[in-house]
């Protein structure tokens, strides 16, 4: 993890467990699914010796100071102690954490087995949850499962003990049963939920785990006759959903609630609870204050009689200390010695003055010691005071401004998905010519292997996904040699893809970038290019393998100088019924017929207030009569971004001019981004935008150099039309909490070497957001973070566009393992499906070359997600 600071964990045994290399290498490869893992205390490197022998391991530095155990913040006492706060929905935020860390765990197939407050850390003042002694786990392996030998008596799972098994030998049963403890713990005041009065004439066991074993849930809907609830117990205070997570917990083996069933309940109760008017820190479900209630019960208990107990000291005496006693006796033996010497020495008086000359010595040293160490002791106090008093007297120096932290709240900006299905795979692909050898080379050249292009078409379910099968010419590039591509489906549930049996016969000038398949014709749609690999004509490929090309700009001529000659950015949009295809050329609007490529049936120049821009997206309604228009400019490391979009009208052959975006934009503290999509109707309009600007340069180099660099919030604005009036209004926005630069869109019609850049493209919370067709639902653009050289996390969320304002609904991420140690490009992608009630995010990784690369594979790996609408 370069750049951020490891803790060293070092065994004073290592050879003791011969597991336990094997089982931190398993472990490395396989970390959960946590950005920067800020909440594990998980390995990421091997410690060795000289000798190359295993001794231990590094993890994060967790930041320690600003957490406590858990098991401080279960009860009163506990708080008070840590200074913790008493809101009670900070611990219901705490147990809500606690849930996501196990289910991130279980996502890996990993269990914690020992499961327990002691193994935790909860943040004092947001609750945020922290897992450590992760080494103690147990790991799912690529080839085995490796067990965790830890438990504690109290946690235990009922089966377990009462068959006298091992809690590892149920694995994940055995971490929800802990689970559903510790939230009960954190709900309830820090009683157990096997803690409670006994019945009348009722013999129980007094241990907790001895209750666990005989099934002793003292809070569930049928009372016991052997326990009854604890008089202080807040559990009449739940609300049903969390009663039954823990009716099932407990009285219910195989319908134990996951840990990510339990972030949904508690998240959806967090909203519920109600904060007390008589006590700020108290929160409650139903009709009263159960904290409130709880001050007031009294129980009356018998005296017990008052047992013989041993002499006390007279108040106002004091216990000697060891040391004093030890010299009292040993003055004591001299004092015995001058009266009763032994006979060996006879009544001398010799004897007898050494007796008491040493007594006296004995006796003054100690009165010294005394002395000495009360005048110490006066001496410090005196200290202590002298520099109080002076610091006091002191004026206070200026302090130097502390830097601006590092927000990271962003990555937990809505309530995270939980994915339905995951697909993992890898794709052969020929070694590269360069690679080849001479011998190599002169044999007949290799078939070319096909690999599934990682941009997904329209889908509606998860079993049928489309995508493109291609051979790439190249491990990163998007273009494909001379050999047919075909139109396959993916089923994220099963991970098999199915061919189609359409084939469209590309030439190696097709970039597949932004592709498209017409659901009706299955006619392919993809940029055509020429000279220098830019895109100056757009292709459709019919299933049937007719190829048809419409002009978007002028090819430019080679004049043999070799130097680079670009070609500004281009869209393309087709109709939903497909008589008419839409491009936003360079320079302007080209409406071409399907049937007709020569000449476009309607043109419009782009107005001179936006030629100085580029086309940056292009949205349009379904009939094509509503087009939208986005355009920026970038520079200067975003010092001199500029964004707007503009409104097109289409009738017949006449393209108007309706709307400009920038002139209505809102003085909100906001700047347009160069990105937009609009509803089927044409009344809902998203544009993306920027917030809070700001110039950071400090953090940010160019080639070795300090530059300064304009950073903002990246978010996106809702718009409505009036049926009325038909004028558009901004209706209200949101943006996510993390600051980052302002970036430049991508140019798709251009294609670029970014050299040392394995992520070619932009990628934003504000660019490439996909609009459902209702306009009531939107899918961001994704935000992407390394965490190691070999994993990402992408992240997209899910709003629903209902008033009174934007919500964010759910925040869907995918976490990349690299297995290549040079990688070429990694590419994240999400699409949200045409009902808009499911969602994929995903990564492609593509490796680079090296001397030694003896076999090259494209990894694919995504995960579904099934929303409710």
């Amino acid at each position: 993890m370069p750049g951020k600071p490891l803790a060293l964990k070092i065994y004073h045994e290592p050879d003791k467990d011969p597991e336990r290399p094997g089982k931190i290498q398993q472990m490395l490869a396989s970390p959960p699914d946590d950005q920067g893992l800020t909440h594990f205390a998980w390995p990421v490197a091997l410690l060795t010796n000289s000798k190359g022998a295993f001794v231990g391991y590094a993890m994060p530095l967790l930041p320690m100071g600003d957490y406590v155990s858990l098991d401080l913040l279960l009860n009163r006492k506990g708080r008070e102690l840590a200074r913790l706060p008493e809101s009670r929905n900070l611990r219901v935020t705490a147990a809500i954490n606690l849930a996501r860390r196990v289910a991130q765990l279980h996502a890996r197939g990993h269990c914690i087995i020992d499961l327990k407050p002691a193994n935790l850390l909860v943040h004092k003042q947001t609750g945020d949850v922290v897992v450590v002694d992760c080494d103690g786990f147990a790991i799912q392996g690529d080839q085995q499962f490796i067990p965790g030998h830890q438990y504690t008596t109290g946690y235990i799972a009922p089966e377990a003990w009462q068959r006298g098994a091992s809690p590892e030998e149920l694995g994940e049963p055995q971490d929800r049963f802990a689970l559903a403890v510790i939230i009960f713990q954190l709900l309830n005041e820090g009683l157990h939920p096997y803690q409670g009065v006994p019945g009348d004439r009722q013999h129980i066991p007094s241990d907790i785990q001895g209750r666990i074993g005989e099934n002793l849930y003292a809070y569930g809907r049928q009372s016991s006759g052997k326990i009854k609830p604890s008089p202080w117990s807040l559990h009449r205070d739940f609300p049903e959903s969390i009663a039954t997570a823990f009716h099932q917990s407990f009285r219910s083996v195989n319908h134990r609630p996951k840990a990510e069933d339990w972030v949904e309940t508690l998240n959806e109760a967090q909203k519920t609870l109600r904060s007390c008017r008589k006590n700020r820190h108290h929160a409650f479900w139903k009709d009263n204050c159960p904290l409130c209630g709880r001050d007031s019960v009294e129980i009356k208990v018998k005296k017990p009689q008052r047992s013989p107990q041993k002499k006390r000291h007279k108040r106002g005496a004091t216990t000697p200390n060891p040391y004093q006693q030890q010299l009292a006796q040993t003055i004591a033996r001299a004092y015995q010695a001058q009266n009763n010497p032994p006979a060996s020495a006879g009544n001398s008086s010799f004897f007898k003055m050494v007796s008491v000359l040493f007594a006296v010595f004995l006796a003054v040293g100690y009165a010294v010691h005394l002395y000495g160490e009360h005048t110490d002791r006066a001496e410090r106090i005196k200290e202590r005071q002298r520099v109080a008093e002076a610091n006091e007297s002191k004026p206070e120096s200026p302090k130097a401004p502390k830097p601006e932290p590092i927000s990271y709240g962003w990555r937990e900006f809505g309530t995270r998905a939980t994915g339905i299905s995951v697909h993992q795979s890898t794709h052969t692909l020929p070694k590269s010519p360069a690679l080849l050898s001479p011998a190599e080379r002169r044999q007949n050249p290799q078939e070319p292997h096909s690999a599934p292009y990682f941009e997904l078409g329209s889908f509606e379910t998860h079993s049928s996904i489309p995508m493109l099968s291609f051979s790439p010419t190249d491990p990163v590039w998007d273009f494909a040699v001379a050999k047919p591509v075909s139109l396959v489906h993916l089923s994220a549930r099963t991970s098999e893809f199915a061919d189609t049996g359409i084939q469209y016969p590309v030439k190696r000038t097709y970039r597949l970038k932004d592709w498209y398949v017409h659901p009706a014709s299955q006619a392919l749609y993809a940029r055509e290019c020429g000279f220098q690999m830019n895109c100056y004509q757009l292709a459709r490929l019919s299933s049937e393998g007719e190829e048809t090309l419409f002009p978007v700009t002028e090819t430019p001529v080679n004049d043999g100088s070799g130097r680079r000659k670009g070609v500004a950015p281009w869209y393309f949009a087709v109709t939903r019924d497909e008589s008419r295809i839409i491009i936003a050329a360079p320079t302007k609007l080209l409406i071409y017929s399907v049937g007709s490529s020569q000449t476009p049936v309607a043109t419009l120049d782009y107005p001179g207030d936006v030629t100085h821009l580029a086309v940056s997206d292009l949205a349009i309604t379904p009939d094509g009569t509503k087009l939208f228009v986005a355009f920026s400019r970038y520079r200067n490391f975003g010092q001199e971004y500029e964004a707007n979009v503009l409104e097109f009208s289409v009738n017949g052959s006449e393209i108007e001019l309706t709307t400009n975006f920038g002139a209505l934009w809102p003085t909100d503290g906001t700047i347009p981004a160069g990105s937009v999509e609009v509803s089927d109707d044409g009344d809902t309009l998203v544009i993306g935008h920027y917030r809070d600007l700001q110039d950071d340069n400090t953090t940010y180099e160019y080639l070795g150099s300090p530059i300064n660099v304009k950073t903002a919030l990246a978010g996106v604005t809702a718009w409505k039309r009036s049926q009325e009036a038909q004028q558009w209004t901004p209706w209200n926005d949101i943006a996510l909490p993390r600051r980052s630069p302002i970036e430049a869109s991508d140019n798709p019609a251009s294609f670029s070497l970014s050299f040392g850049k394995v992520m070619p493209g932009a990628y934003r919370f504000n660019e490439g957001f996909q609009l459902a067709r209702d306009g009531s639902r939107l899918l961001s653009g994704i935000e992407y973070e390394h965490i190691t050289q070999r994993q990402a996390i992408a992240r997209a969320w899910v709003l629903d566009l209902h008033e009174p304002e934007p919500v964010v609904r759910h925040r869907i991420e995918r976490t990349l393992n690299r297995s290549f140690r040079v990688t070429g490009k990694i590419a994240p992608f999400a699409k949200l499906s045409t009902n808009a009630d499911r969602a994929i995010i995903g990564w492609a990784s593509y490796p680079g070359s090296t001397l030694t690369t003896q076999k090259l594979e494209i990894e694919l790996a995504l995960t579904s997600f099934l929303f409710r609408k």
